[in-house]
């Protein structure tokens, strides 16, 4: 678990508070570690909390959600703005997930009118109000919960501080945003073997083997391919997460490891998956996310080339020459 330096963000605070403000300094340091620790805040959102019931004068037993200016959205309006976001939702929960992580008590699938989006029930959560946990295939109003970005996909956390009601309506999600027909013309920077956080809940690239939010960490290998597909109108940025990955380049995350390892080089998987994916065309069902297409399906397509058509006529004409000898 990281060990976020209570007292340094409670000095900052304190300091930036007005002059009449009483809360102490270690008044401050004990909210901020509440906020985290009792409703498994992220740490940014959990300053922002205490900083406004400091400069609200708010007392022992301020919560967070008494400063989060909530607003009701919905699925598809939410993007990276609304990371570390207090707001609410009335969302079907379409599917339920495994998820053995001893911090998380429920995860799974939940949509409305306008879109599709991953939401987790943390165990604390569960610990203090059993009637917080979903069920599949039914309505809720979901309050104060709070936004996340991961692979350029919102995502919603629901903690203590969030409330759960049950209601009566019925939704129809859109079953993908996006259908593309498209050839994979390039693989940024980024694409490979990478390296994520560690830490729970956070899952960022690192970066030399630092998080921006945690610091120094010892990462946790992935398999990712960033790349560029052009559908003869328009290109478009789209995301490969591991699974497709693995898929689209016919290689393990495991096999990526062990070729870095052997060449001691991580850059030669993604030279690798480059030549195994360039110039091939697939067919894409996802979703928008900001800049990037999320697949949440790839098939792979013919290729659609003089020759590759040319080809498909030799062959019908071959095949409709035999229908008629017989």
């Amino acid at each position: 678990m990281t060990n976020h330096d209570y007292q340094a963000a409670a000095e900052d605070i304190h300091d930036a508070a007005p002059d009449d403000v009483e809360t102490t300094v270690d008044e401050i340091a004990d909210l901020l570690e509440r906020f985290v620790s009792k409703y498994d805040l992220p740490w940014n959102e959990a300053k922002r909390s205490a900083r406004d019931s400091v400069f609200n004068e708010s007392d022992e037993d301020a919560s967070p959600t008494e400063n989060a200016a909530d607003e009701d959205l919905h699925v598809g309006d939410l993007d990276k703005e609304h990371e570390d976001e207090w707001f609410n939702l009335e969302v079907e929960v379409l599917d339920l997930w495994d998820d053995t992580h001893e911090k998380i008590a429920q995860k799974g699938l939940i949509g409305d009118n306008t879109g599709k989006t991953v939401f987790t029930i943390f165990q604390s959560a569960a610990d203090e109000n059993e009637d917080i946990l979903l069920e599949e295939g039914e309505s809720y109003r979901l309050e104060s919960v709070v936004g996340d970005y991961y692979q350029g996909d919102a995502q919603v956390k629901v903690n203590q501080a969030s409330d759960v009601e049950k209601i009566d309506a019925e939704f129809e999600p859109p079953e993908h945003e996006v259908d593309l027909r498209t050839a994979l013309v390039d693989v940024q920077d980024g694409s490979g073997l990478i390296k994520r956080c560690p830490e729970d809940d956070c899952t960022r690239p690192l970066n030399s083997s630092r998080c921006t939010e945690h610091g120094d960490v010892d990462g946790e290998f992935d398999l990712r391919i960033k790349a560029v597909l052009d559908d003869g109108d328009n290109t478009h940025q789209v995301i490969f997460n591991q699974e497709l990955t693995e898929q689209v380049a016919n290689m393990t995350l495991d096999e990526a490891v062990e070729m870095a390892e052997d060449a001691m080089d991580t850059s030669v998987v993604a030279n690798e998956i480059e030549k195994r994916v360039i110039g091939r065309y697939f067919t894409i069902l996802g979703r928008r996310a900001e800049d990037y297409v999320i697949p949440d399906e790839v098939g792979e397509e013919p290729e659609d080339t003089p020759e590759a058509r040319a080809e498909a006529l030799l062959a019908d004409n071959t095949a409709a020459a035999q229908g008629g000898d017989a």
